[in-house]
């Protein structure tokens, strides 16, 4: 159990197939919420997505090969989620971007506005990672979100990328965590 600010108990768990269709939509909600210069149907698009995948996403999430994700609930809504994943994802090979030496990938790490600043991100992170080394791809401009990375160990890559028009053309960038078993003491 995690506790915000307010004494707001957080149960945070592995998500099911139920649990698939809410945690889209939640996703594409907070993207909303935090990406000023999407395009304004970018929210309803993505919702609509989803529905039509339901099925599909059902069972990625029951069946999560390698997928790692958790999701953080307070009285049965969704106030965070997170998700790591094998790279690269199809929408890096269709853009042509080279790996840089990292297998595994922080897909998404989103939460409710009533919990950011509660520490929620970090248990997150934590139950959705092992060590291993990691990138990650961020908007620019998320200010917010790359003080985070970047206090739990992540580096800029200086490499940027153009997203396609349905995120509004916005530049990203690669962050990557080197491996922490690599520097693990044994003895």
């Amino acid at each position: 159990m995690h506790s915000l600010a307010d004494g707001t108990e957080i149960e945070i768990r592995r998500p099911t197939g139920d649990d698939a269709l809410a945690w889209d939509e939640f996703v594409a909600r907070e993207q909303g919420a935090t990406y000023d210069a999407l395009p304004d149907a970018f929210v309803a698009d993505a919702i609509a997505r989803a529905r039509e995948r339901a099925d599909e996403r059902r069972k990625q999430f029951d069946e999560p090969g390698t997928s790692v994700r958790r999701l953080a609930t307070s009285g049965g809504e969704i106030v965070g989620v997170a998700e790591v994943g094998d790279g690269p994802p199809e929408w890096e090979v269709g853009l042509g971007v080279e790996g840089i030496g990292y297998a595994r990938e922080l897909v998404r790490l989103y939460l409710a506005p009533a919990a950011k600043g509660s520490g929620l991100a970090t248990a997150l992170l934590r139950e959705v990672t092992n060590g291993e080394g990691l990138y990650l791809w961020i908007l620019d401009g998320n200010d917010r979100a790359h003080r985070f990375y970047s206090k739990h160990g992540f580096i800029d890559v200086d490499e940027r990328v153009t997203a396609d028009d349905s995120w509004g053309g916005m530049t990203m960038h690669r962050m990557v965590r080197p491996s922490r078993l690599a520097t693990a003491r044994v003895g």
